[in-house]
């Protein structure tokens, strides 16, 4: 068995959505061998701090967050990267990006992803030093990740 035994990554219920709906429950992925921050972990890459800090937005009604509007670059993105590999046709392209544009605050909402490292070592896309948050950081991307590969960390919103 390998050292790291669990994977988590923090995402928004909006991105686990459209990755369920037009992606056939395969999802994009950044992950870290921890949730909390330590040495090996920058507060940029931690899924405790990610949780934490895409909460406060919401929280706040803050459609304008520098989290929430991370989240939907990267939504916009990949969704221009699944029609130019041709998942998804230019009226899903185009339902995804009004599906962005008009969601609701609550639809960012966080949810941590917990994954078996074991189940998911052979998906894992090396990433660069110039890619991750710090010298030390353990930070793992996964670019098609499929939906019976994670579990859902159930955390009480307060909201």
């Amino acid at each position: 068995m390998s050292k790291i035994q669990y994977l988590y990554s923090t995402n928004a219920s909006i991105s686990y959505d459209i990755a369920q709906e037009y992606y056939d429950g395969i999802h994009y992925v950044w992950c870290a061998p921890s949730l909390d921050v330590n040495p090996h972990q920058p507060a940029s890459s931690s899924p405790e701090m990610r949780y934490s800090a895409i909460l406060s937005e919401v929280r706040s009604n803050d459609l304008h967050g520098f989290y929430i509007n991370s989240i939907k670059t990267g939504l916009r993105n990949g969704a221009l990267k699944k029609k130019d590999d041709g998942v998804i046709d230019d009226s899903q392209y185009e339902d995804i990006l009004y599906r962005i544009e008009e969601a609701e605050i609550l639809m960012f909402r966080p949810v941590v992803y917990v994954m078996h490292y074991d189940a998911v070592q052979h998906l894992i896309v090396h990433t660069k030093p110039s890619e991750r948050a710090g010298v030390y950081s353990q930070e793992y991307r996964i670019e098609k990740l499929p939906r019976a590969k994670f579990d859902i960390l159930k955390i009480p919103y307060g909201i």
